[in-house]
Order: structure tokens, then C-alpha cells, then sequence
């Protein structure tokens, strides 16, 4: 039964195994790599095999503090794979809020993204009461001294650790997986503590698969090979489960991030088919757009006449398919002759538009 997130993705691999299904960057690179879905699986696997090697079994929680990249992800999915609980947090959080978090969730195990964060962690190590191990996502440094109790390594040595007990438990990875159900805790997300202290809502994984189920249905098609750029942080649950569901119907996540010139090149690169946001983001284009097209007076009559033209043709489509509404009875001639002219305007702009869509279709 696929009552759990790990379980669907361990059923589509074979379908979108040679996919991307990761594009993003690594460091300060202005390039985009990529990572096929049967790689992303095996990362997966391997790093829940890294904390089967430590001693991580059903029930345990997991901190993972860090932005949105594709080892969050990996990450992820590795945890509840395991049955173990991931307790996500951003890098902006402060470092009594992680105690607290890191604390009241009896975490044991955390990731971390960069060194700035480890020091956070480094900071209250006196304070951490059921810290065992922590990972570095990003540091390659081979970590030999422990602080106190707490043992810190990197991602690489995880993964390398991970790949040994593979190795030497083959099927181990996969009966945890099984025993997972949908009624076993899958995370629990913190709220902002802006009213107090943090407020952990804890989610099972019937609740992700409900909103997997239900959300679908209301989304446009989805192609597999097609492209979403992430800009919001993975520790929301909507950001999270429009990844789940992008990811599960063989599309690419792309990460780049919601500043304007950063994003804006990021777009005339990957030319990608969706975007998960919020109304500021797309403030934020606009105003760039804004500002683009005013360098030249010809540009910003042109813009600001087809952007006209853009907006009347919305609203005739809105009227002609009936998606405006009517809160008086219609004569039925009048609303099929109105119709007709609405067809009419239709008709006229999409001639004015035709060498733009078909500048558009040839690239």
C-alpha cells in the first residue's frame, strides 16, 4: 500500500529513472547541474542507511536546519523512509529558537546546512539535552574531535557510510521502508514563534498523501521532463508538498532564489513551465519588468499597449467561456449574440498576437 511519501517515490524511479529531477547549483556556480532520479533514489538510500548506521530506528527525530536545496529533500525523504520524524527549520532562525526546537522535539540527530549554522549549534551545545550526531550539508571536513557527546561529520561521510552499510545490509533500507505506515508521524513543523514559543503541529504521512491525492486534480497537467524553479523555503508544508507533487509526476525542481535579477536569469535560462509563489514574488518581477522596459520610450509604449491588449483579451475569454458571473436571468438570444461578438474580439487579437505566438512556438 503507498501510504507514505517514500513509498510513492520508490514506485515512480522506475518510471522517470533517467529524468532530471534535480537542477541547481552548487557554491557560488553560475552553472546548472543536474541529478536523474535513479541517482537522487540511491542518495536517498544511502543516507538513510548512514543513520541505520548510527543507530536511528522508528519513532526518532530528525532536525534539519537549512534552506531550500536538493539534499533537503533527499534528506527528507530519507528520515521518513526510516519512520523517523524530520523536524525542519530554516537558516534564519536564531540559536535559543533552535535550542528550544532542537529540545522540545528530543531531537537526536541534526543536519545542518554550513558551518554558520554548525556554530549555532557549537554555541549551545551545553544546552542540547539528547544531541547525538550532527551533519555538515556542505563542509567536506573530515571531523575527528567530538564536542562533548555530540559527534559532528559531514555529508560526504554519511553518504560513504550509508553506501558500506548498503553494502553489507542490502535489504535493510527497504524493510524499514515497508513498516512505515500512513498513520506514523512523519514531521513536525514548527510555527514562527512570534506570539511565544514555537508551536510544533505535527503532521502524519495520511496528511501528506490526502493533500498528494486531493491537489492533484486541481492542478494543469503536469508533463514529466517539464521544469518548476523552487524560490520558497522547503520547512513550509506548501512549498514541501507542491515538491512531493511536482517531483512524483516526473518534473524537474530547479533552485534558484526570490531575488529579482537572480530569479529573472534563472527563468531566461531554464524557460520552466511552473513556479510555486506568493503574490511578492511576483510584485517583485513586475517592478523589474517595470523598470526593464522604461529604459527606452518606444519599449514602454509598446509594453504598456499590448499589456492592454493582454488584459482586454482576458477578460472577452472570461465573458465567452462563462466564467464571469450573471446575477439576473439571461434572454438566451441576447447572451448567444453576445457571444458572438465576444468570439469576434477573440478572434481579431489572437490575429494580432499570431506572429508572436509563432516567434514563441519556434523557440
Amino acid at each position: 500500500m503507498l501510504d507514505t511519501v517514500p513509498k510513492r517515490f520508490n514506485e515512480i524511479i522506475g518510471l522517470y529513472g533517467d529524468l532530471d529531477i534535480f537542477i541547481y547549483k552548487e557554491n557560488d556556480s553560475r552553472d546548472f547541474k543536474r541529478q536523474i532520479y535513479s541517482d537522487f533514489w540511491k542518495e536517498v538510500k544511502s543516507v538513510g542507511s548512514g543513520l541505520l548506521h548510527y543507530g536511528m530506528r522508528k519513532g526518532d527525530k530528525v532536525a534539519l536546519i537549512s534552506d531550500s536545496r536538493r539534499e533537503w529533500i533527499i534528506i527528507d525523504i530519507a528520515v521518513m523512509s526510516l519512520g523517523c520524524i524530520d523536524v525542519p527549520r530554516g537558516n534564519d532562525s536564531s540559536e535559543d529558537e533552535l535550542t528550544y526546537i532542537i529540545n522540545h522535539s528530543e531531537s537526536s540527530f541534526i543536519f545542518v546546512e554550513n558551518a554558520k549554522q554548525l556554530q549555532k549549534i557549537i554555541s549551545k551545545k551545553h544546552e542540547l539535552k539528547f544531541v547525538k550526531y550532527v551533519v555538515v550539508i556542505d563542509d567536506d571536513k573530515l571531523y575527528e574531535d567530538k564536542l562533548g557527546n555530540i559527534t559532528i561529520i559531514s555529508y560526504r561521510q554519511l553518504l560513504s557510510l550509508g553506501h558500506d552499510y548498503l553494502k553489507d545490509y542490502p535489504k535493510m533500507f527497504d524493510l524499514e521502508l515497508e513498516k512505515v505506515s500512513g498513520k506514523d508521524v512523519a514531521t513536525i513543523i514548527y510555527t514562527s514563534g512570534t506570539t511565544g514559543f514555537p508551536k510544533g503541529v505535527v503532521l502524519r504521512h495520511e496528511s501528506f498523501i490526502f493533500q498528494l491525492d486531493r491537489i492533484n486534480d486541481y492542478l494543469p497537467s503536469l508533463e514529466p521532463g517539464q521544469i518548476m524553479i523552487s524560490i520558497l523555503p522547503l520547512w513550509h508544508s506548501f512549498e514541501r508538498t507542491c515538491e512531493y507533487i511536482v517531483a512524483l509526476n516526473g518534473l524537474s525542481i530547479a533552485y534558484s532564489k526570490p531575488v529579482g535579477p537572480i530569479l529573472l536569469k534563472d527563468f531566461a535560462a531554464l524557460n520552466p513551465h511552473a513556479i510555486i509563489s506568493v503574490p511578492r514574488i511576483w510584485e517583485g518581477i513586475r517592478a523589474g519588468i517595470i523598470k526593464k522596459v522604461s529604459e527606452s520610450f518606444l519599449k514602454k509604449i509598446l509594453f504598456n499597449f499590448f499589456l492592454k491588449v493582454g488584459i482586454f483579451y482576458v477578460k472577452l475569454m472570461e465573458k465567452f467561456l462563462g466564467l464571469v458571473p450573471i446575477y439576473r436571468k439571461s434572454n438566451f438570444l441576447i447572451s448567444f449574440f453576445v457571444k458572438i461578438i465576444y468570439l469576434i474580439g477573440l478572434i481579431l487579437i489572437f490575429l494580432l498576437n499570431f506572429w508572436d505566438i509563432f516567434w514563441f512556438l519556434k523557440r
